[in-house]
Formats: C-alpha cells, sequence, structure tokens
C-alpha cells in the first residue's frame, strides 16, 4: 500500500463526521477528568475519605483506592478509541508507516506537554521527567504498534508484559543482596533505574501501563464490531470486566496492587473496571439514552485542555499568587476565610468544588465556541 499523508483522529478529541460518535467515550474521559481534578486537591487526610488519596505505601502497604483507578481509567479510554480512530474517516486510508508516524508526533506532543507541567510545578525545566502525560504519550505509541499485530499477538503482548513485571519484582533476587526484596527504598525495578536504565526506567511502569491501552484498545473494538447487537456488546464488557477483575484479585494476593510500580494486578483491575464503567455508560447514553450525560460530555470532548490548564493553574496561580500586603497565596487566603466562616471541612471541600468547577468552566467556554485541543 503507498504511504499516504494523513492524521487519524486522536483518542482524546473529537472523532471525525464518518466516524460512530460515543457519547460513553466522552462522557467516559469527561468522568475520569473531573475525577482527577477532585482527588488533586483531596489530599487532606482530615477533611477527605482515603479512597480520594493514593495508597502507595501509606501505612506501610501497597493497594489501591478509587484515586488509584483513575489514570488506569485514562489510559483504558485511550485504547478504546484506537479502534474508532484507526477503522473510520481518513484513518482507514492510511499506511502503517503513516499511522506510526502519527502516533509517534502525538506521543512526542503529549510528553512535552507533560515537561510543560513539571517545569510550571517545580520551576525546574527539563525534558527528562516523567509523568502522567509522558506515560500516556508513551503508552499510546506502543498500543498504536501493538494494533497491528493479530489478536493473539494482543494477547500475547499483555501477557509477556504482565509476567515480566511480576517476575522482576517478585522472582527476581536484586545483586548484591542475594533476595527478592519489595520495600520502598529497595527492590529490582529500583536498582535497574538506578544501576543501568536511569531515565529509561521509567519504561519498565510505562510498559505495563500500555497493556491497559491496549486491553481498552481490544474492547473498543468488541464495541465497534457489536455496534448493532447492543445485548452482546454489553455482555461481553461486562464478561471482560469481571473476568479482568477477578484475575487481578487473585493476583494480588501474592502481587499486590500498586500504583507506583504499575503491578500486573494493578494493571489488570484498571482494565477490568474500566470495562465495567464503559459498559454501565454505554449502556446508559448510547443503547438507552436516558441521558446525553453533558456534565461529563463537555469536559471529555477537551479533556487534555482541561488537564494542562489546570495543572498550570494550581502552582503557577492558585498556590503562587498573593494578594497585596497578604502572605498567604491565594489558594490559602480562600480557604482560610472559608473556614473562619463555614469551618475546616466545609473549606476544604467548598475549594475542591471550587477548582473542579473551574476546570468544568473552562471547557464549557471552549465547547461554546466549537474549540477543541486536538494533539
Amino acid at each position: 500500500m503507498p504511504v499516504t499523508a494523513c492524521r487519524h483522529q486522536p483518542p482524546d478529541s473529537n472523532q471525525r463526521a464518518q466516524a460512530p460518535r460515543l457519547l460513553a467515550l466522552d462522557a467516559f474521559r469527561g468522568l475520569d477528568m473531573l475525577a482527577m481534578l477532585l482527588v488533586a486537591t483531596a489530599f487532606d487526610p482530615a477533611y477527605f475519605p482515603d479512597q480520594l488519596r493514593h495508597r502507595g505505601w501509606n501505612d506501610g502497604t501497597q493497594g489501591a483506592t478509587f484515586c488509584d483507578l483513575i489514570f488506569p481509567w485514562f489510559l483504558f479510554i485511550v485504547g478504546v478509541a484506537i479502534p474508532y480512530s484507526m477503522e473510520s474517516g481518513r484513518g482507514r486510508e492510511c499506511s502503517i508507516a503513516m499511522r506510526l508516524f502519527s502516533a509517534a508526533r502525538r506521543g512526542l506532543v503529549l510528553y512535552l506537554l507533560g515537561c510543560l507541567i513539571h517545569a510550571a510545578r517545580t520551576g525546574n525545566v527539563t525534558l527528562l521527567t516523567w509523568d502522567i502525560l509522558q506515560h500516556i504519550g508513551a503508552a499510546y505509541l506502543i498500543a498504536v504498534v501493538v494494533y497491528h499485530l493479530p489478536p493473539s499477538g494482543k494477547v500475547g503482548f499483555v501477557a509477556v508484559v504482565l509476567l515480566a513485571k511480576y517476575a522482576l519484582l517478585r522472582w527476581i533476587p536484586i545483586p548484591g543482596v542475594g533476595e527478592v526484596v519489595w520495600t520502598p527504598e529497595q527492590n529490582m525495578q529500583r536498582w535497574l533505574t538506578a544501576s543501568y536504565l536511569g531515565w529509561f526506567g521509567a519504561l519498565q511502569n510505562v510498559l505495563p501501563g500500555s497493556t491497559v491501552v491496549v486491553m481498552g484498545m481490544m474492547a473498543g473494538a468488541w464495541l465497534r464490531r457489536k455496534a448493532q447487537a447492543h445485548a452482546a456488546a454489553v455482555g461481553g464488557l461486562l464478561l471482560g470486566g469481571i473476568s479482568l477483575v477477578t484475575l487481578s484479585w487473585l493476583w494480588q494476593l501474592d502481587f499486590p496492587y500498586s500504583k507506583d510500580y504499575f503491578t500486573s494486578s494493578y494493571a489488570l483491575l484498571g482494565a477490568g473496571t474500566g470495562c465495567l464503567l464503559l459498559a454501565l455508560l454505554y449502556w446508559v447514553c448510547d443503547v438507552r439514552r436516558l441521558t446525553r450525560a453533558a456534565v461529563f460530555v463537555i469536559p471529555g470532548r477537551n479533556a487534555i485542555a482541561m488537564y494542562v490548564a489546570m495543572s498550570i493553574l494550581s502552582p503557577m496561580v492558585l498556590h503562587r499568587w498573593r494578594l497585596a500586603g497578604d502572605t498567604r497565596t491565594l489558594a490559602q487566603a480562600f480557604t482560610d476565610s472559608l473556614a473562619g466562616t463555614c469551618g475546616g471541612m466545609a473549606a476544604a471541600w467548598l475549594y475542591t468544588a471550587a477548582y473542579v468547577g473551574i476546570g468544568w468552566l473552562l471547557t464549557y467556554s471552549l465547547h461554546r465556541r466549537g474549540a477543541y485541543l486536538k494533539v
């Protein structure tokens, strides 16, 4: 097939007119973005439940909360959109080479946007840093490569990567220690990063993250094939979701959920719960049409714009600017004022609500103007 210049639709922007448009995809993205803004300010354990805070090594253990599912859900929905963008409109006309080039360009743009956010947060300008957008960009590129494999190749990729991650942390002794150790201070992943991989050490999390994108991709392909058989589409998603969640729970008995290390059980949990949430949204929004879910769809159509804008607004404005003659930042002054009026807990929740509301209004304003950030 000759090389054709083309640009297939990225996984976080509007589907082209030629492609089937699912409200569930936009609603999923919007719900996930609003949840991300919610947990970004819900860090005080005195006022917010544990489910809104990362588990990490808190209390000396790993695990997963609602907060820990937000990131893999975004990876999952990125994957769901890939078959729609690849198999509809101009994406269908692209050669493999052009598809990979387009995916590499988008991955690079996401990576650079992540570096911009890092600079806003820390004041340190560097291209050698990893965070959410960098991870998404790299995982998306890997998933587009895997997309061109046969179904057995896709399943094999997921299995090999997840088993390799399991072996890395649970089977391989750390050189110089002589035994398998997995603590915050010492484990095989940290040893490889410090001894050999450096910046490339992040791939030890990016690769299992990309399996979530690939599993989302397989869910999206299933949904697209069963577009005229709604019961089968929803049933398949529910069966897949329940199976993945069950397998993840069994695996976490020996290999705990961990966002910090993106463990295999955590990847399966993210993809499985993503399947279940997608089935619910698809049934409610696209099959039964009970609601257009505008409160989620509107931010979902500008998910990257919302995330980048709010990730820069918080460190550069809310937590840096000060009123004249006041040593407190705008965020501190606002919460202190609310706390003096209605108490600390109400102040914390009102600040969070205001932060989420600003993000939603930003995307609503863009939506009214027909402006969408396409990466």
